[in-house]
């Protein structure tokens, strides 16, 4: 297309458009065109702007421009200076993840090379969770997550798997790039989001992300954000070239997939298999609890490599036979005046209990009629019953366990430092095999500090 007449479809469209689609626009005939229709012509527009990345040769999507200039220069020295700390922990975790995510950006046809994002996003730990409530290698929030097929429920939530996790990723860059043709443009849209650098770009005519950044057009952070992943990505493929060596790097997660017809108790599988429990765990990480739930009509276990034939004979026996006590997981997580009653521990605030149990503050404060944002230490409060599902939680260096399903209407006790079972079923008067009963356990069981007991009511 001829670059004048570019230019003037450009300032015809804005003119009647606007830059955001969520103007009402008129059609030249005076009819109103659909959503659809007004974003199938600014998307034909910005395809046509100056800034478009040559086509690759063959079908697949080109590979990510490989620069170095002085912002990714910055970000090299950082990470060699004050970040290195961290970015040698990010190498080492890498090795875990990265054949397996490349193998599946390979396979649906985006570069390899994105791998970078987790380094930058979540230096490869699956369980941090940013200020958005993103979560995962990737860092998707619950609504793109769900729009890109990434199952969340009582039961498990895909944001947390490795292979997962990746086919959204790469179905959600395929479409960043055929959006833009540019994959620094991509790659900062998932960062601040499509729409805003689709504006920014039709504002200023332009697909060159380092124009945009020379004209103050972007967030500071995304302007940053394209010489990290650019300097994280050259440090990564040779750490000895920049001074990254004697590192403790992880093995590459491997495993044999086994599966069912019916909901499965990892628990079970892990003893019939005479592996750890936290290794069965440790490969299924979309699971919230020990059991992996059927999903449309299946369920599948991942288990070490090499335990692929004998766990397809295991599993049948781990298959969960006690579907009423099943049934309290799976229902609906917020039916009318369920709770889970919880004790408030010293300093804690209605923000943190509401992260905690994964609801939000309004919900408990309407089932408390709580004002205050500082509690009472000791006061039993409810929660809404989508806490009956605890999750594993994770930080570096440390890791606590819960032992599965709360059930309604019992009190929840934090495991102190040198508790047992013992002493926490004394400390609250109840029966040592009511209370390992309960909560699914022996009596015997160790148990973790920061670990979620069940105190039967």
């Amino acid at each position: 297309m001829d670059i004048k007449f570019s230019r003037y479809l450009f300032v015809i469209l804005v003119s009647v458009f606007g830059v955001s689609c969520a103007h009402k626009t008129i059609a030249p005939n005076g009819t109103n065109p659909s959503a659809a229709a007004v974003e199938t012509m600014e998307d034909n527009t910005i395809k046509n702007l100056p800034g478009a990345q040559p086509q690759a040769a063959s079908s697949e999507i080109g590979q990510i421009p490989l620069e170095v200039n002085t912002e990714v220069e910055q970000w090299i020295r950082y990470f060699q200076g004050r970040g290195r700390g961290y970015f040698e922990r990010y190498l080492e975790r890498s090795t875990k993840y990265t054949p397996i995510m490349k193998k599946v950006l390979r396979e649906n046809g985006v570069p390899e090379d994105l791998i970078y994002i987790c380094m930058i996003e979540s230096g490869f730990t699956a369980k941090i969770k940013s200020r958005a409530k993103a979560v995962g290698f990737w860092q998707f929030i619950k609504g793109t997550g769900n729009h890109y097929g990434l199952k969340n429920n009582n039961l498990m939530d895909e944001r947390y798997d490795p292979v997962r996790s990746t086919e959204a990723a790469a179905a959600y860059f395929k479409g960043l790039y055929n959006l833009f043709n540019n994959w620094f443009l991509a790659i900062a849209s998932y960062n601040v989001g499509e729409n805003r650098i689709k504006n920014l770009v039709m504002k200023n005519y332009t697909r060159d992300f380092w124009e945009l950044a020379r004209r103050k057009q972007l967030p500071a952070e995304t302007v940053q954000y394209i010489p990290k992943f650019l300097a994280a990505g050259l440090i990564a493929r040779e750490p000895e070239k920049y001074g990254f060596t004697g590192l403790d790097y992880q093995p590459a997660m491997v495993f044999d997939t086994a599966t069912a017809k019916d909901t499965v108790d990892m628990k079970i599988l892990a003893k019939s298999l005479k592996v750890s429990y936290e290794d069965i765990r440790e490969l299924n990480p979309s699971y919230k609890t020990q059991y992996a739930p059927a999903v449309n009509g299946e369920s599948s276990v991942r288990v070490p490599l090499g335990l692929g034939e004998a766990a397809k004979i295991a599993i049948s026996e781990a298959v969960v036979k006690n579907k009423r006590f099943l049934a309290q997981v799976e229902e609906s997580p917020r039916t009318k005046n369920s709770f889970l009653r919880y004790k408030v521990q010293k300093g804690e605030t209605l923000e943190a209990i509401a992260v905690r149990f994964d609801v939000s503050v309004e919900e408990i404060v309407k089932a408390n009629h709580v004002k205050r944002s500082r509690l009472r230490p000791g006061k039993t409060i409810k929660i809404p019953s989508n806490a009956v599902t605890l999750k594993e939680q994770r930080t570096e260096g440390k890791k606590k366990e819960t032992s599965g399903i709360i059930p309604r209407e019992s009190i929840l006790h934090i495991v102190k430092k040198g508790e047992t079972l013992t002493r926490i079923a004394k400390k609250h008067n109840v029966k040592l095999v009511a209370l390992a009963k309960l909560n699914n356990m022996n009596t015997d069981q160790k148990v973790l500090y920061g670990q979620r007991i069940a105190i039967p009511k």
